[in-house]
């Protein structure tokens, strides 16, 4: 209705079974059922592991790589979503998360803040989980993707329904690879990006990763319908 088709699509962790339905790779229903189940795991993981994530602000990728790398003696810990340049979240065995808090704040982070999450997501704490989890995948149907979508764990192409299962299965334990996944659809000309839903939070993180291309966000119908008559020019829009 609001006359805007998407290009290509791209889903930040749990919003990549909304793209991949606006992709036709999955109907409405079963991607809520997917989402319900991995809920329940993800539930079912977090009281066995415990654990925690930090979102540090203010220092590269590789810098906060290598303090989590310093902190692995206090166990589990690796970076969860890569979020923008300077923005990175960790996840992991709780003793090691807040080795990594404090090493961040000595190095100068400009914030450390600890989210509120009810288990370790994307790190290898929820292997477990990906393995019991792929047996649900195999239940459902993935069609090819109408348009290009951007898998989260290698901000690579899917192209195929299949690959699109693997990419599900491997997103639950793997990081959100968010700014190599933008990065990507800028390198090949994308220069529009909606983002659909509530909040800003895609739109601030794409401008954080790009000052040329434009980033607009919808959470209404309203707002689809004025966003729709600024875009109807834009040649290549991604929607997230």
């Amino acid at each position: 209705q609001s006359g805007l088709e998407p290009a290509a699509v791209a889903g930040h962790s749990l919003g990549e079974y909304s793209a991949l339905v606006a992709a036709g790779v999955l109907s409405f229903p079963h991607a809520l059922q997917l989402v319900r189940r991995r809920g329940q795991l993800m539930a079912e993981v977090g009281k066995v592991t415990g654990g925690a994530m930090s979102a540090i602000i203010g220092l590269p990728a590789e810098q906060v790589k290598q303090l989590c790398d310093r902190s692995l003696p206090y166990g589990k810990v690796a970076i969860a979503n890569y979020n923008e340049p300077f923005q990175n979240v960790v996840s992991g065995a709780s003793p090691a998360v807040e080795l990594v808090e404090r090493l961040a704040r000595e190095a100068g982070a400009r914030l450390v803040t600890r989210l509120k999450v009810s288990a370790p997501f994307h790190c290898s704490l929820m292997d477990e989980l990906s393995r019991e989890y792929r047996l649900e995948l195999e239940k459902y149907r993935f069609n090819d993707p109408a348009v290009p979508v951007v898998g989260n764990y290698n901000a690579e192409y899917v192209l195929t329904g299949e690959q699109v299962q693997n990419a599900l299965y491997r997103q639950v334990a793997a990081p959100v690879q968010w700014t190599r996944s933008i990065n990507l659809l800028l390198n090949e000309g994308y220069q529009t990006f909606l983002e659909v839903g509530p909040g800003k939070v895609l739109s601030g993180l794409g401008r954080q990763i790009s000052e040329e291309a434009r980033f607009w966000q919808v959470d209404s119908l309203r707002r689809i319908g004025e966003v729709s008559q600024k875009l109807q020019a834009a040649p290549s829009l991604v929607t997230f």
